[in-house]
């Protein structure tokens, strides 16, 4: 039960990328990676060159321009091998925010895609870029 418990506290982790602690929450920006899809991860790796811890489910910054590192991983039982991107992607993060990192890995066409969502609605679309080739 405590092994149990030491998984979920440590999967529930904000990591922070900024100088101020204990932020309120409308002064800063979340980003986090899309979860929940099938077979296919998306891991933030970095922010502004500063790494991201493993547990951190999201991030905080403060609003401005920034660059995170995305790496996105497909691994299908059906496909030998594992298809991957990595990716910078930079846009600007406005207060209060929360910004979605998503990534599609297409085999059959050796393509990638990576963009960035927000919340506000309806997803809005914030930025994005086509990798070739895997």
């Amino acid at each position: 039960i405590c092994l149990a418990l030491c998984v979920v506290l440590c999967g529930c982790n904000t990591g922070k990328i900024h100088f101020w602690s204990d932020l309120p929450n409308d002064r800063v920006a979340v980003i986090m990676p899309e979860r929940d899809k099938a077979f296919t991860e998306v891991y933030i790796v970095s922010v502004d060159g500063e790494e991201v811890g493993f547990f951190d489910s999201a991030v905080e910054v403060t609003p401005g321009l920034h660059t995170v590192f995305v790496v996105v991983l497909m691994d299908c039982p059906y496909i030998h091998g594992n298809h991957y991107l990595l990716q910078h992607l930079s846009f600007e993060a406005k207060k209060g925010c929360l910004y979605t990192v998503h990534g599609r890995i297409e085999t059959m066409d050796n393509e990638g895609y990576v963009w960035v969502t927000t919340n506000t609605p309806p997803d809005e679309y914030v930025v994005g870029v086509k990798h070739i080739p895997l």
